[in-house]
């Protein structure tokens, strides 16, 4: 009896027991088993509580026999398909696939207007600007750009298709009527929100008088109505609006590993003092040791960091903020 090809078709077998039900990523420990015995990787356990393939409930033993397959395994690309060639180790194989040129892309607009297109990452643009071209904020440059927004968009719903930094955002801006404030969430069009920041900058009286609100963009998958309900989004108060009302109000999006406009007002560069708004459990703790921790930024200022308060009445809205003669 013939097993010619039984190899290739057995090793194929495996990648796809390994390849999780509801992200379709390969599998890293910890690997957690369902009643029936189906498996989901540790990013989706969290965010579940039934199988996604028969969905009774999971629980919390692990297949420490597929773990071990796992470690030892050297993973083809999964978009090899589409001409990648890359093989990589469990660690790694997660990161090529974020940044692999081969993968392919859904519209922008996929959940917010029903578009079924995929394609190339560098088909988005031509497809978004024909099909949806009233939803595009048209605006460019190497590291960074800015959009204005006129002062009746402040309090209106939409959405809107960013082209910054050699990618592709998408804005969600919401006026949330009962607590009278602006929220702003950027998602970046891919698996991982990347190193980017978007601010919002509100200013007037010809730049005497302004105020710079900044967080970390969200990846494409992390639910906008999670990140409203969490706070963890730009949020502006309507009186704060008002103020500026004959002012301008800058949209920003900017490469970082860091982040920078922190560090600039910790260094002094820009005048003004810094507040962090309340935030939830480990997340505001760590901002915290940021500020506090002077490993984290090059050169700092005592004089700077002297300048440091801490912030709690915007409820939950995100932070740092950093206020000039405001």
């Amino acid at each position: 009896m013939s097993h010619a090809g039984s190899k290739p078709a057995g090793r194929q077998s495996v990648f796809q027991t390994l390849t999780c039900p509801l992200c379709r990523e390969y599998m890293c420990p910890p690997i957690t088993l369902c009643q029936a015995g189906h498996n989901i990787c540790s990013r989706c356990r969290s965010g579940t509580e039934k199988c996604p393939s028969c969905e009774r409930p999971l629980l919390d033993t692990r297949n420490v026999a597929l773990e071990t397959i796992a470690r030892n395994l050297v993973y083809p690309c999964r978009f090899s398909p589409a001409g990648c060639r890359g093989k990589f180790r469990m660690d790694d194989v997660g990161k090529h696939h974020a940044q692999c040129p081969h993968r392919s892309y859904d519209c922008p607009l996929r959940e917010l207007e029903g578009c079924k297109w995929t394609g190339r990452f560098g088909e988005i643009r031509e497809h978004v600007e024909t099909r949806h071209s009233t939803a595009v904020m048209a605006a460019s440059q190497e590291q960074e750009a800015t959009w204005e927004l006129s002062n009746p968009e402040c309090f209106h719903n939409s959405h809107h298709v960013l082209f910054a930094c050699a990618e592709v955002f998408v804005l969600y801006k919401r006026f949330d009527i009962s607590h009278r404030k602006l929220c702003l969430s950027v998602h970046r069009c891919g698996e991982s929100p990347g190193p980017f920041r978007y601010s919002l900058r509100l200013d007037k009286n010809g730049g005497r008088q302004s105020v710079v609100l900044s967080d970390a963009a969200h990846g494409q998958a992390e639910n906008v109505e999670q990140v409203f309900l969490s706070g963890e989004c730009i949020k502006v108060d309507f009186d704060m609006l008002m103020a500026f009302v004959k002012g301008t109000r800058l949209l920003r999006i900017m490469a970082t590993s860091e982040n920078c406009l922190l560090k600039e007002a910790i260094e002094g560069k820009i005048d003004g003092r810094i507040e962090v708004t309340r935030r939830r459990g480990r997340r505001r703790k760590k901002m915290l040791d940021d500020l506090g921790d002077r490993r984290g930024y090059c050169h700092l200022k005592e004089k700077a960091l002297d300048r440091i308060k801490w912030r709690n009445c915007f409820e939950r809205d995100c932070g740092p903020v950093i206020l000039t003669d405001y």
